[in-house]
């Protein structure tokens, strides 16, 4: 599957690993972060604490 900006977004099937309360509509103009990562990746683990940074940034838009 590709996405491309504007595209609509893909159902997620999530109830089996998501914490607290799964969203129930994506709401037009708020931006939303899937990041998809393994726990063996070097990578993925680095790029953690980049996404935390943007969740305080962020939290209240």
């Amino acid at each position: 599957m590709v996405l491309q900006m504007g595209s609509p977004a893909p159902s997620i099937n999530v109830e089996t690993w998501v914490r607290g309360e799964p969203i129930a509509h994506f709401q037009p103009g708020k931006v939303y972060v899937v990041e998809f990562w393994a726990t063996g990746s070097e990578p993925c683990a680095a790029a953690m604490h980049h996404l935390m940074q943007m969740q305080e940034r962020f939290k209240h838009s």
